[in-house]
């Protein structure tokens, strides 16, 4: 990955956190957070701020796996966007006003790779919100509770 990072050259994503989130004290105005790559297992997600760059990031991390004898599998890459708000000139967001979303179509030997609504057990919405993800999880949790109801209770 650092070789990927280091080649590719894109910038990472910053993420900032205001005193109202879990993570911060009444003390704490905001903190930033730079993100560029999450890795997990054999599970890569990446974060870019465009498309030309998420294309730059996933062709360069394809040309050095290989340099690895590594594949990268094209069936299960996908793009997911979120939801970014406009703004004016002075950078200040308009609310409820969507930015528009370039077209992002980027192939990786000869196939071309899928955007999607959701990533795989991932289901944030495009505007991050929980709510999907907290039913997803809710559902799952009845579902082994009710797996285990003539086992324990009855």
């Amino acid at each position: 990955m650092r070789k990927v990072i280091e080649e590719a050259g894109v910038e990472d994503v910053k993420l900032v956190y205001g005193k109202s989130d879990f993570f911060h004290t009444a003390g704490k105005a905001f903190e930033e957070l730079n993100i560029l790559a999450l890795m997990y297992a054999d599970d890569l997600v990446t974060m870019c701020k465009s498309a030309d760059e998420l294309e730059k990031f996933i062709t360069t991390f394809e040309k050095v796996i290989q340099g690895f004898r590594l594949t990268m599998s094209v069936k299960n890459t996908c793009i997911k966007t979120l939801k970014q708000l406009k703004e004016d000139s002075a950078r200040r967001i308009i609310k409820d006003e969507e930015a528009d979303i370039p077209d992002i179509d980027i192939v990786i030997r000869n196939q071309k790779v899928d955007i999607v609504e959701f990533f795989a057990g991932c289901f944030v919405s495009r505007d991050q919100s929980p709510e999907i993800e907290t039913e997803a999880r809710i559902a799952k949790a009845s579902t082994a509770f009710n797996m285990l109801r003539n086992a324990i209770w009855c």
